[in-house]
């Protein structure tokens, strides 16, 4: 799965991230429970400067994710 990278700012929630990348929460969840074990536990809890790996959905080489 291809993945991009993206620093949290002051103004991110996992809900906006979920809807620029067209994304599921448990997507952005999974891809890193392993580098932030706390999300496991409060999925909402982001923080600022956080680098959380987002996972781009690909369909037919067509990206189906969204940057607004």
């Amino acid at each position: 799965m291809i993945m991009i990278d993206h620093v949290v700012t002051p103004n991110d929630t996992l809900f906006s991230l979920c809807e620029k990348y067209n994304v599921t929460k448990d997507m952005i969840i999974n891809s890193n429970v392993m580098r932030y074990p706390n999300l496991a536990i409060y999925p909402f809890m982001i923080f600022q400067n956080w680098t959380l790996r987002i996972p781009l959905v690909i369909n037919g080489g067509n990206t189906e994710y969204n940057l607004k």
